[in-house]
């Protein structure tokens, strides 16, 4: 079975090691689109942070998604990119960490030479989910109020959060970028499938990673070129339709099953009710024809065991 979350992080960042589609968004995200940012003010670094923690010599190491370093009239900073493909409550605490180690790696060269200047650290969590992003991004949304005149000496630092499904596509002048704000928003029902929603083959895998289907991903992948997603979205939501219809017939089965089976043998056991729940439409055909034919709860599993 194909691990998609694997697959997304390996295509985002292959996707992000292009300059051009760096600046843009970059621009897009930090400068409300306004063309500040050009691809050589950015240099892409070692990914992998690691570092000594100053009161143990603990050596700790972390691997960012992208790590960049920002030169902009002469001032520098350092920008990375955390990727997500799912909501997770662990990611502002995995940014501090990251952030802390792109500090401590510039203090340990700043020991041995105080010539040396230290650059600021920033990083960006992108998320491509489809459902709203409901957890904390900082130690603050989780805190009590605090003392009210000590709270401005409480070190709670926001990390900043990018929602992509919420961004507008015009922003972006690159038109890959473009292209996956309006992938996203098609595939999760945001805006109306186009009749023809041509994206780049590579483009295309990276958002075949988010549909999470193996057959409809292999299809992608082995198209050579230009890419027509619409056909690929409108077989996912055909596709869910009729899920969703199985689905919802199959949970009317269990539900007239279950009545009928309380009132024979007063109320099923949770377990026997779970073994229903769990059946496929097979085993609750089987258990609709043999219904006059149970004799005693046991029966119920049996035959569902059977009909397996």
């Amino acid at each position: 079975m194909t691990d998609f979350k694997n697959l997304f992080d390996i295509r985002i960042y292959n996707y992000f090691l292009n300059h051009e589609r760096l600046a843009d968004f970059l621009n897009a995200i930090l400068f409300d689109g306004q063309m500040i940012m050009d691809t050589q003010d950015i240099i892409i670094l070692d990914s992998n942070s690691s570092g000594i923690f100053l009161s143990s010599g603990q050596t700790i190491k972390r691997t960012r998604d992208h790590l960049l370093l920002v030169n902009l009239n002469g001032e520098q900073c350092i920008i990375g990119l955390e990727h997500q493909s799912y909501a997770d409550k662990g990611m502002f605490q995995r940014i501090m960490e990251y952030d802390y180690l792109s500090y401590l790696r510039q203090y340990h060269i700043y020991e041995k030479n105080i010539q040396e200047r230290i650059n600021g650290v920033m990083t960006l969590a992108i998320y491509y989910g489809e459902r709203k992003w409901n957890y904390a991004r900082s130690y603050k949304q989780m805190m009590n109020r605090s003392i009210r005149h000590l709270r401005r000496y409480m070190n709670v630092e926001f990390h900043p959060l990018v929602e992509m499904v919420k961004l507008d596509e015009t922003r972006f002048q690159n038109k890959d970028n473009r292209d996956l704000i309006i992938g996203l928003k098609v595939l999760y029902v945001k805006k109306k499938v186009p009749e023809k929603f041509i994206v780049s083959h590579e483009l295309a895998c990276l958002l075949g990673t988010l549909i999470h289907d193996e057959r409809i991903y292999q299809l992608i992948e082995k198209k050579k070129g230009a890419t027509n997603m619409s056909d690929y979205v409108l077989g996912i939501r055909k596709k869910g339709r009729n899920e969703g219809k199985r689905i919802g017939r199959n949970e009317g089965i269990m539900t007239t099953l279950i009545k009928q089976l309380n009132q024979k043998f007063g109320n099923l056991s949770k377990d026997t009710i779970k073994e229903i729940k769990r059946s496929n439409k097979k085993q609750l055909n089987s258990l609709t024809l043999h219904i006059f034919d149970i004799e005693k709860e046991e029966d119920i599993k049996e035959i569902l065991h059977q009909s397996f």
